[in-house]
């Protein structure tokens, strides 16, 4: 019986699917930007972007962008910036929010 339990454990665990599903476009247009989950992706999103930013620097690589010193980005921020960005470049639907962060960020905070 628990060598049966065992089995039947093994090939539920080697049959599940992991499943990834990026934020689109297309997505993001249809969410509500007041949305805790939506807020918590793309405010991790750019911290990710941020760090990644932070890391090339720190390699002494240039910068992908380059914000004010004393700015403290949130994901509202981040909202907006996408926001702006998708509606000025008219971005395709199936494209993932975090490419696009990233476009924002490079085109909001140039590196001159």
């Amino acid at each position: 019986m628990i060598a049966k339990r065992l089995a039947v454990g093994a090939a539920l665990l080697l049959s599940s699917v992991c499943s990834h599903a990026d934020i689109t476009v297309g997505t993001f247009k249809k969410t509500d930007h007041t949305n805790f989950t939506l807020l918590s992706n793309i405010g991790g999103i750019g911290i990710g972007i941020e760090w990644a930013n932070t890391a090339l620097s720190v390699r002494g690589q240039p910068p992908l962008f380059c914000p004010p010193p004393k700015l403290a980005t949130n994901a509202a921020n981040n909202i907006s910036m996408l926001e702006t960005y998708i509606s000025a470049h008219q971005s395709k639907d199936d494209l993932p929010i975090g490419l696009i962060l990233l476009q924002a960020y490079i085109e909001t905070f140039p590196c001159n």
